[in-house]
């Protein structure tokens, strides 16, 4: 890994809308901490999320990934105007990373599972959830390694044909695909995108909700 790739990983691609709407790199770099499930600890919720790396040729960029049914949760939007990539995947306590390959990618959803080649605990999906709950979401921003933000979930929104859940999360570039999870520690979608308008937008991002992963983890 010889440097980053100056447009700090997914930067760049665009979602098909009049709003200028900016798909990223979604990362949750603040201080916000919130406070976690006694039952599942801190470190065990993290053996289920992994940082991932993609290369093309010289250029490298990152995302965040997580555990469900056995396979690795991401976006697709990772791999847009990509071509010929290396995908390699990484828990938080390793220093190596590991070769993986696309199982399946959504023709729909923002959604794309990867190969798992380490046994580890699955994350549970929990399909309901109102304006106003607390969440919070894990991911890896500029590859500085995994971090805790807390928001609420705001509102909805439709855009180019899908549904998207709007939160108070910040979203930044470094991790997109990052598990966004309820005061239960259940995963209750994947960040995606935030809105830009020559500066990003604080406060107004977006991710692919719930029901979403189940239909996709479901589908042939």
């Amino acid at each position: 890994m010889k440097k980053f790739t100056k447009k700090y990983g997914f930067i760049g691609l665009f979602l098909a809308l009049n709003l200028g709407i900016l798909l990223a790199n979604v990362t949750l770099l603040t201080n916000n901490w919130i406070k976690l499930n006694p039952k599942i600890n801190h470190e065990s919720l993290l053996k289920s999320i992994v940082e991932i790396k993609i290369q093309k040729n010289e250029e490298v960029s990152f995302a965040t990934g997580f555990v469900i049914d056995n396979k690795i949760i991401t976006n697709k939007h990772i791999l847009e105007n990509s071509g010929e990539i290396d995908i390699f995947y990484r828990f938080a306590n390793e220093k190596d990373y590991k070769k993986t390959k696309i199982i399946k990618i959504s023709p729909n959803y923002d959604i794309l599972s990867l190969e798992l080649y380490t046994k580890v605990r699955n994350l549970e999906i929990e399909e309901n959830f109102d304006y106003g709950d607390e969440i919070f979401t894990i991911g890896n921003p500029h590859n500085l390694g995994l971090t805790i933000s807390k928001g609420i979930v705001s509102g909805t929104n439709k855009l180019a044909n899908q549904n998207f859940v709007r939160t108070s999360i910040t979203i930044e570039p470094g991790n997109s695909g990052g598990p966004v999870l309820n005061t239960k520690n259940k995963v209750i979608g994947i960040t995606t995108f935030r809105l830009i308008n020559e500066k990003p937008i604080q406060g107004i991002s977006f991710f692919v909700p719930s029901k979403q992963i189940k239909e996709f983890l479901n589908s042939n």
